[in-house]
């Protein structure tokens, strides 16, 4: 079979559906002679050249936005206590007041997500709302720290507008170069429905902002994680049931219309961007695993960066 000498990639901008060509140069062909077969001890070697660099989702998604998916409640580590402003919403620049709960390692210069859950499916969606830099702590006339562990703060990053009471956590960053893995396949058994991984199916169980419909760059999440062999950097394909499989009727072939790349994985949920897709699709799909052999060719005509 010739390989294709063009690849394109799609983007959704505006309602439109804009096509992008990429020339795909064949590589130049050894001599017969020259050519030498991979022995089997080296096979593990090749597959780490070849993910020495990393997928740059930067311009796909703010990585540090996509909150995630928690099987239960999250507990806050404080909150925002008031504000200087009299807006309802507050936004960038503005100085707040954060009440911690807890006093440990906690100074001046340490970041805080804000953040608004919401019951979901599977538990509750973590919306990230935005991010909140201590500036001082605040003392009492005698000097000492106020009964609330109160600290001066500037809201420094705002993706969502943010109120007073709006709980926070600590910030951890995640890097936008996304390393390609594989799936733990043998903690993939584990899901139910797994036990033949060229049928495995992984719910994708909700999206970023409740979103009903989903289509190219949407943030989705998957109801399972590292627990159940998923890692960052796997690539998925998206899929629905070629059918209602029906009683006395043949199965037919899931239907394939798109990729996904796994941005984080937790224990028992994983969040990942949609690469691309050839229609708009609901949560009635799910993920699928796409063999490693194939992954190369998948990823080619996305922007690259270096992986650490």
């Amino acid at each position: 079979m010739k390989r294709s000498m063009w690849q394109a990639i799609s983007f959704m901008t505006g309602g439109l559906l804009v096509l992008g060509l990429v020339w795909s140069v064949p590589a130049k062909a050894q001599p017969a002679s020259k050519k030498k077969s991979i022995p089997p001890s080296k096979t593990g070697q090749i597959a780490t050249q070849r993910t020495s660099t990393g997928i740059d989702v930067s311009r796909m998604t703010n990585i540090e936005s996509i909150g995630f998916l928690a099987t239960k409640e999250v507990e806050p580590w404080g909150h925002i206590f008031s504000d200087k402003t009299e807006r309802v919403i507050l936004v960038k620049g503005d100085t707040v007041y954060v009440a911690i709960r807890r006093t440990s390692n906690i100074k001046p210069g340490d970041l805080f997500t804000v953040y608004r859950q919401t019951p979901d499916v599977v538990g509750y969606l973590i919306s990230f709302l935005g991010r909140v830099l201590l500036k001082e702590q605040l003392k009492d006339s005698g000097g000492k720290q106020t009964k609330k562990n109160l600290y001066k703060a500037k809201i420094i990053e705002n993706y969502k507008g943010m109120r007073v009471g709006d709980p926070i956590l600590p910030f951890y960053p995640i890097s936008s170069c996304v390393r390609p893995t594989q799936p733990d396949r043998g903690k993939l058994k584990k899901l139910k429905g797994c036990r033949d991984l060229e049928e495995c199916r992984v719910p994708i169980v909700s999206s970023k902002g409740k979103r009903e419909i989903m289509g190219q760059f949407s943030v989705v999440y998957l109801a399972a994680g590292y627990n159940y062999g998923i890692r960052r950097g796997n690539l998925f394909e998206i899929a629905k049931k070629g059918g209602d499989d029906a009683p006395g009727t043949p199965a037919l072939p899931d239907v394939i219309f798109g990729r996904m790349l796994i941005l984080e994985a937790r224990p028992d949920t994983a969040t990942g961007v949609v690469l691309s897709t050839t229609a708009e699709f609901s949560k009635v799909a799910f993920a699928k695993i796409i063999p490693w052999s194939e992954t190369e060719g998948a990823l080619s005509v996305l922007p690259r960066c270096a992986a650490k």
